[in-house]
């Protein structure tokens, strides 16, 4: 299967290969739990994750510096008023771009980048794709990032607070990226996020991941993979966790809960 832009996203690309984003749905990451069940749901096109305002926040931000913003508002028309203006939260966004836009260090790590080009590769014995936000051949991997804070921290129970890279799975994300990078040029690129928070003042930041960290990760993601591959493959029903919202929405009762396990 070739991919392309028109097919990227579509189910028969999700069900011949991995990407870090399926691989999560899975597993889950530090702070945000994952479900077989939800996973398998929406490969199979049974279920859809809702896309929130926040969410399409930062879409039009990457949207913008990956120069296709005028398809993003084409399919997207409820950033629009009916007047045909952006929403309030959409203005917040061209904030943020202006932010990076006037800061010369920010923009090199975007200026001259090939956009959001389509790498496939193996890993784990398996096909994975890709898309990455920026890729300067033989120089670096950027990956655009616009977060509600980059400074702030979510708590994860038995570990503490963490930052966003390691509460979001970022660190996988880079991993894989670099891999499949690695793959097409030979060469292994060092990688940084490309930050900018939606805060008032707009903050933002370049951030280099570590190279132990994404070794360590990718490790880990070849060790956790048959697991996966198995459930994705598998014809027969897989568990669930019972507790994201696609297991809340399908629950079926069938005995009391004791009060202990509340």
């Amino acid at each position: 299967m070739k991919l392309t832009n028109e097919n990227y996203y579509s189910k028969e690309a999700d069900l011949k290969y991995m990407s870090v984003s399926q691989y999560h749905y899975f597993t889950g990451t530090l702070a945000y739990g994952g479900c077989y069940a939800k996973a398998k749901a929406i490969l199979n096109s049974e279920y859809e994750r809702e896309i929130s305002t926040a969410m399409l926040v930062g879409s039009y931000v990457d949207a913008y510096f990956s120069e296709t913003l005028d398809k993003f508002k084409a399919d997207n028309p409820q950033i629009l008023t009916k007047k045909n203006k952006l929403r309030a939260e959409f203005k917040l966004a061209e904030q943020v771009i202006k932010v990076a836009e006037s800061d010369v260090y920010f923009m090199k790590f975007i200026n001259g980048a090939e956009k959001q080009i389509i790498m496939t590769g193996e890993i784990g014995g398996i096909l994975w794709k890709i898309k990455p936000d920026f890729v300067t051949p033989n120089i670096c991997i950027a990956d655009l990032k616009c977060m509600k804070s980059i400074k702030d921290r979510t708590w994860v129970d038995g570990v503490g607070k963490v930052n966003y890279i390691d509460a979001g799975g970022y660190i996988d994300q880079a991993a894989v990226y670099q891999e499949l990078a690695r793959q097409k040029y030979g060469k292994v690129l060092p990688f940084y996020h490309a930050t900018l928070s939606k805060e008032s003042p707009i903050d933002h930041e370049i951030i280099e991941i570590p190279q132990e960290k994404m070794d360590e990760s990718l490790e880990n993601i070849s060790k956790r993979l048959p697991d996966v591959i198995e459930a994705k493959n598998s014809d027969l029903p897989v568990r669930r966790c019972e507790l994201c919202d696609y297991c809340i929405s399908t629950k079926k009762l069938d005995h009391p809960k004791s009060y202990y396990d509340l």
